[in-house]
C-alpha cells in the first residue's frame, strides 16, 4: 500500500538532537557501477557512515526500454534495505536514479534531506514520464547542476522551485595522461572527444573544407554512422579515458561541436581540455556558457555550420601562440572553479546545510 508523507514531519536528519548526533548517515546511489564512491575517499568524515547502491551489472542495460525495470527493481530493494537505518542524507548521481529513490523513499515512508547531484538531462522527458518524474522531483530538497542554462530548464520543466536548484561547475583533478611523453597519435593535429549531443556530421564537413588541418576524434562508433571520414581525420574508438586524454594533450586544440545552440552537455572534455591547457573551439551553446568565454580561453561558432567551424578551425590551427595563450586561461580558470576542491567545498557546505545536527569534525 502506498504511504503518503506527512509534509509536517521532520527529516531523518533533523531527528536527533545536535549534542546526541555521533555519526552521519549517507547514503549514495549512482546509475552504474561500480559505485559512487568518490564522495567517501573525497570528502573523508572519520565520523560517517556510508552506504553506496548501484544496480548490478546486467545484459538489460544494453536495452533501452528495459533500464528502468531492472533499475526500478534495484531501487526498490536498496529503499527497503534504508528503511530499516534511514540515512540523513541521500546523494544521488544520474536523475534516473534520483527519480526512483525519491518514488520509492515516498512509497516507503522514508523521510530523508535528498540531493539529487548531477542532474542533467541528454533528453528530457515527456508525456507521463514527464508528470511522473515533476511530481516525484518534488520531494528532493536540493538539486545540482553544471550549467545556468539548467537551473532554469528544469524549473520550467519539471516544476521544480527555482531555489531548489543550484549551480556547480563540472569539478575533477587534472586528468591522468597515459604515458604522456609518448603521443598516441604521432604529429601536430585538433582533437574531438565525446559522444553524447554531439553534431559529427557538422566537425566531418568542416574537416572536408580544411584538409591541411589534421583531425583525431575520439568517440563513439555510433556518432559517425553514415558519414564519410576524410583520410586526414583518424577515429579512435572504445580507448581507455588515460589513452583518450594523451590525444587531448598533444593536441594543439580541442573541438566541441554541439548538436544545438542551448545543449548542456560536452562539461566532462572542456574541463579536461583547460586542466590540460587546451584552446578550446566550440558550439555557441547557453549550456556550456559558464566554461567558455569567447577570446579568452575559445572562440564559439553557430551550431550546425561547417562554413563557419572550418573557418575558425583554419584561424586556431594558423595561430599557435594564441591557442597556447588562451589554453593557461582556460588553466587557471580550471584551477579557482573547476577543481576537486571546489567540489568538496560545495559537498561539505551541503552536508552542513542538510544534516547540522552532524558532529562537527576537521573536514566540515
Amino acid at each position: 500500500m502506498r504511504q503518503e508523507l506527512n509534509p509536517e514531519a521532520p527529516l531523518n536528519g533533523a531527528a536527533a538532537p545536535q549534542a546526541a548526533r555521533q555519526t552521519l548517515e549517507i547514503a549514495c546511489g549512482s546509475l552504474n557501477p561500480p559505485p559512487w564512491r568518490w564522495l567517501a575517499d573525497s570528502l573523508g568524515l572519520p565520523f560517517a557512515h556510508w552506504t553506496f547502491f548501484s544496480p548490478p551489472a546486467t545484459g538489460l542495460l544494453s536495452k533501452v526500454r528495459r533500464i528502468d525495470l531492472h533499475l526500478m527493481n534495484a531501487v526498490r530493494l536498496w529503499m527497503a534495505q534504508l528503511r530499516k537505518r534511514p540515512p540523513d542524507l541521500l546523494f544521488t548521481h544520474d536523475p534516473r536514479v534520483s527519480f526512483w529513490c525519491a518514488t520509492f523513499a515516498r512509497r516507503r515512508g522514508i523521510r530523508v534531506a535528498h540531493v539529487a547531484y548531477s542532474f542533467n538531462f541528454v533528453k528530457l522527458p515527456t508525456g507521463f514520464r514527464r508528470r511522473w518524474m515533476s511530481r516525484a522531483f518534488q520531494d528532493i530538497q536540493r538539486f545540482v547542476v553544471y550549467s545556468t542554462m539548467e537551473q532554469q530548464l528544469y524549473s520550467e520543466w519539471f516544476g521544480i522551485p527555482l531555489e531548489k536548484i543550484h549551480l556547480q561547475l563540472w569539478g575533477v583533478g587534472v586528468p591522468d595522461v597515459a604515458h604522456r611523453e609518448t603521443p598516441t597519435v604521432a604529429g601536430r593535429y585538433a582533437c574531438a572527444l565525446g559522444g553524447n549531443a554531439r553534431d559529427y556530421g557538422a566537425l566531418i564537413a568542416a574537416a572536408a573544407l580544411t584538409p591541411h588541418v589534421p583531425l583525431v576524434l575520439v568517440c563513439r562508433p555510433h556518432n559517425l554512422e553514415g558519414l564519410n571520414v576524410p583520410d586526414h581525420v583518424r577515429v579512435l574508438t572504445n580507448i581507455p579515458f588515460g589513452e583518450a586524454m594523451n590525444v587531448l594533450y598533444h593536441s594543439q586544440f580541442m573541438i566541441l561541436p554541439l548538436a544545438g545552440a542551448q545543449v548542456p552537455c560536452g562539461h566532462v572534455t572542456l574541463v579536461a581540455a583547460m586542466h590540460l591547457g587546451k584552446a578550446l573551439l566550440a558550439t555557441q551553446s547557453t549550456g556550456i556558457a559558464d566554461y567558455v568565454f569567447e577570446g579568452r580561453n575559445g572562440v564559439t561558432c553557430t551550431p550546425s555550420d561547417p562554413q563557419a567551424l572550418a573557418a575558425a578551425m583554419g584561424k586556431l590551427w594558423g595561430d599557435a601562440p594564441r591557442c597556447a595563450a588562451m589554453g593557461e586561461e582556460g588553466r587557471r580558470f580550471a584551477a579557482e572553479h573547476c577543481s576537486e576542491e571546489a567540489v568538496r567545498g560545495h559537498l561539505r557546505a551541503i552536508i552542513k546545510e542538510f544534516a547540522p545536527g552532524a558532529r562537527a569534525g576537521p573536514h566540515i
